[in-house]
């Protein structure tokens, strides 16, 4: 049961992936909820729904993602794309 849920949320994963690449940042979002309602603690869908909300201007729910990923993965909290995704969310 457990590594089909990963292996749904892993085709959530890519394509909330192609949907950013595409500008599509709502669709990305829908599919990222869905991977995280099946494997919460997936630390690259945090990241990826940081992006997606910082490309539709919300720093705020950006750095909620953010916050999320940084409980699930403490490890990866000081990462460049994790920094990176902070520093624009505190500056926009």
């Amino acid at each position: 049961m457990q590594a089909d849920a990963q292996e749904r949320a892993g085709r959530s994963l890519d394509r909330a992936r192609v949907a950013l690449e595409a500008h599509m940042s709502e669709q990305a979002l829908a599919e990222l909820r869905q991977a995280l309602a099946l494997v919460a603690d997936l630390p690259e869908a945090r990241q990826l729904q940081a992006r997606a909300l910082l490309n539709q201007q919300k720093p705020r729910l950006a750095l909620a993602a953010l916050d999320a990923h940084d409980m699930y993965a403490p490890e990866a909290r000081d990462d460049y794309e994790v920094a990176r995704l902070r520093i624009e969310a505190l500056v926009g």
